[in-house]
């Protein structure tokens, strides 16, 4: 008979089920008494109902942050309160609404909704822009999802990114950054060399993300 040997430091599925399910307790944005947890092979299933988006998303994020999860298979159920008394059309209003009194997102986005659904539509300057008209919507009593098709426009020529973002990070006299390489393209900018320590890591992502136009950062940076 052929024994196989489990790797070292092997964390068991019904180990990870226990540490996915105390994260969830731990974690205030989490119902976690309506979410129930299954691990098979390091996947994670979450399953059960909520009453927000907001819950939903916030119960995987408690799951991705566990040591030794691998893929998490999102089961859980949105169904708000009292549903059946929100029509599509009193969804839409109450984004409209939160949408036109925010100081951070720009006039002019839309939201469609169906059956729950919402899609996100419009143009802005920055990702946090974007991210902001999401976190606005999610919370909202009828919302049982979010496509978010939001475009971030570029703003200026591929050097012209690159040179604010270097300037950015020159401005911070916390930290040098002269061992950090700045590439745009596109939408996306891409971090690379090294540097002394992580806060300065963070400050040169933080001035990549702060850049108009910019959709993703690819962030290469070594510390040491």
């Amino acid at each position: 008979m052929t024994m196989t040997a489990s790797a070292p430091n092997a964390i068991a599925d019904s180990d990870l089920r226990s540490d996915v399910e105390d994260e969830m307790e731990w974690d205030p944005a989490v119902p976690s008494t309506s979410i129930g947890a299954s691990v098979t092979d390091h996947t994670v299933t979450l399953a059960g109902t909520v009453h927000t988006l907001a819950h939903r998303l916030a119960a995987v994020k408690a799951a991705r942050r566990v040591k030794g999860v691998h893929a998490i298979i999102d089961d859980i159920v949105v169904m708000p309160i009292n549903s059946h008394g929100t029509s599509d059309q009193d969804v839409a209003l109450t984004i409209e609404r939160i949408l036109e009194s925010s100081s951070i997102v720009p006039a002019g986005l839309k939201a469609i909704v169906r059956d729950g659904h919402v899609t996100l539509t419009g143009s802005v300057d920055h990702q946090f822009q974007k991210n902001s008209a999401f976190r606005a919507v999610r919370d909202i009593k009828g919302v049982s999802w979010i496509q978010n098709d939001i475009v971030v426009k570029a703003q200026a020529s591929e050097n012209v990114v690159r040179s604010k973002i270097v300037s950015a990070m020159h401005r911070n006299a916390d930290w040098d950054s002269r061992g950090i390489y700045v590439v745009a393209t596109g939408h996306e900018v891409w971090l690379s060399g090294h540097t002394s320590s992580f806060a300065a890591r963070t400050q040169a992502v933080a001035a990549a993300w702060s850049a108009a136009g910019v959709e993703i950062v690819h962030d290469d940076i070594r510390i040491g």
